[in-house]
């Protein structure tokens, strides 16, 4: 498998994991299914509408292994990890 995330590394046969942004385990890790796009690798995502949309997270990598096994030989399941919310407005000194 070609694997497009520069800093994924293989784990099992066809099971990838992200370590981009490794962090030390947690007991609330999570895990993802990210497949490939027009050259990127993108979340499986789930939501009411388009505007809601959240990646789907799961909270074993079995679960995200079963997951990723519907999306075909090229999805990639990795650790999630959260974005920081930046446009959080700051508290005034």
């Amino acid at each position: 498998m070609s694997n497009s995330c520069k800093t994924c590394v293989e784990v099992e046969p066809n099971i990838y994991e992200c370590i981009c942004q490794r962090e030390p385990k947690t007991q609330d890790e999570k895990y993802a299914v990210m497949v490939p796009f027009d050259g990127d690798m993108l979340y499986v995502t789930e939501g009411d509408s388009k505007f809601q949309l959240r990646e789907k997270l799961f909270d074993t990598r079995q679960k995200a292994v079963d997951h990723a096994s519907l999306w075909g030989e090229n999805a990639v399941v990795v650790e999630w990890l959260p974005v920081p919310n930046t446009n959080t407005p700051k508290e005034k000194a």
